[in-house]
């Protein structure tokens, strides 16, 4: 029974990985875009759309509160450097910048994940150890009015 139990508890879990894990962040669309568009004006351009598109054709994807701030970023970054506030490569720099903020963001929360599983089915595993017993033995004097006791105690 208690095989069975982990049986499940293992697929219940990779099951929770794997229907988050597929959705595409919306920083993600723009890092692809900047592989095929050598100025900003089009990677932003290319990145809202190619969000936009996988939103609408995607099974279970959404605009996220957090996705639409970025792609409002983008776009006044794209706005900056039409107006001639910024340079291309800067606006550039700064998505990259960004881009690493949120690898870096995803990594930490993949090892915490992995971490946090991995204490999971170690406790579970540790669950299946015999009980420990513990065994005491107190000796003790009594001379006069003082009373002195030691106890002694061993776990196996």
């Amino acid at each position: 029974m208690k095989k069975l139990f982990a049986i499940l508890l293992l697929i219940l879990l990779s099951a929770c990985e794997t229907t988050t894990a597929h959705l595409k962040p919306a920083w993600k669309h723009y890092s692809d875009c900047s592989h095929f568009n050598s100025e900003f004006k089009e990677i932003a351009k290319c990145g809202e759309q190619s969000r936009n598109d996988y939103i609408q054709y995607t099974p279970k994807a959404y605009a996220s509160e957090g996705g639409n701030r970025y792609v409002r970023w983008v776009n006044l970054l794209a706005q900056q450097v039409e107006n001639g506030e910024i340079s291309d490569a800067t606006a550039k720099l700064k998505l990259m910048e960004k881009e690493d903020q949120f690898k870096s963001q995803n990594e930490a929360r993949r090892l915490q994940a992995q971490k946090e599983l991995s204490q999971a089915l170690s406790d579970f595993a540790k669950s299946f150890d015999p009980p420990k017993q513990t065994n005491c033995t107190t000796t003790g004097t009594v001379y006069g009015d003082t009373v002195t006791a030691n106890t002694n105690c061993t776990t196996y």
